[in-house]
């Protein structure tokens, strides 16, 4: 019989995979904050979780958007060699380095990883709303913004897909379901990598994954329902409240802790 703890975590597994079916971008943004707020996860290990969560989240998707043919090998041939460099620098260097080279540092790269996480995550929604950020992201060069999303996953394990989507699209020469398919297995990709650095590190949660994944596929059958009978923008305004909140979470307890 499952124990209370691993109830909410299949609950919170198949919350979070009903918003990456139905979005693809945002649910990232979602589970690291709820992660360390409601659950009490360390950063590191939130992001090491999560990050093994949405690699086992995207695989079916990822295999459908190949057999599709809905996957630009031109694009990621572009995009992936400079962000998965700079994915595995900065998983490394967080999840390997810095704990044995400074130790005493630990509550500081907490403190960061929280910080930066709270920015992603606000670009990410700021994104979705004001034109002018979106069409910036747009203008940066596909390299820069490899390099820039690859460092965000490897120090987060979140904060790719509000990069990457709007980089391919810039390029112009392929469809919106190519762009989404192909920026899928980026994600799927930079996620891979950082779970096993940070998975070697011993900052995973392997039960909290292993439920959290459980809930994501029997939530399937609602996504697949939800998302032919709900427009797109009702969508992204649902990920995009939800999002909110959870940072709003984090950095409720961000200021909590400074009072203390």
């Amino acid at each position: 019989m499952p124990s209370p703890q691993e109830l909410h975590w299949l609950l919170f597994g198949a919350v979070a995979g009903l918003l990456i079916y139905l979005s693809g971008v945002g649910a990232g943004v979602i589970v690291v904050p709820v992660m360390v707020t409601l659950f009490g996860v360390p950063v590191s290990t939130a992001v090491g979780t999560a990050s093994f969560f949405s690699v086992a989240c995207k695989i079916a998707a990822g295999l459908s958007h190949i057999q599709q043919r809905n996957v630009s090998k031109r694009l990621l041939k572009a995009f992936l060699p400079a962000a998965v460099v700079a994915c595995l620098w900065l998983a490394a260097l967080i999840s390997l380095a810095l704990p044995n080279v400074w130790p005493q540092g630990q509550s500081s790269v907490e403190l960061f990883l929280k910080l930066l996480v709270l920015a992603v995550g606000g670009l990410a929604v700021a994104s979705i709303y004001v034109p002018h950020i979106k069409q910036s992201l747009m203008r940066l060069r596909i390299r820069t913004t490899a390099l820039i999303t690859g460092a965000l996953v490897g120090a987060t394990g979140t904060g790719g897909g509000v990069l990457v989507v709007p980089a391919l699209i810039a390029e112009g020469s392929e469809s919106t379901q190519r762009v989404i398919g192909t920026s899928l297995i980026i994600g799927l990709i930079l996620s891979a990598v950082t779970a096993l650095f940070y998975g070697a590190a011993g900052s995973l949660n392997l039960p909290m994954a292993l439920w959290m994944t459980g809930g994501s596929l029997l939530a399937m059958p609602l996504a697949r329902f939800i998302f032919t009978r709900v427009s797109g923008q009702a969508l992204t305004h649902l990920v995009a409240a939800l999002a909110v909140l959870a940072l709003l979470m984090l950095a409720s307890g961000l200021v909590r802790s400074a009072l203390r």
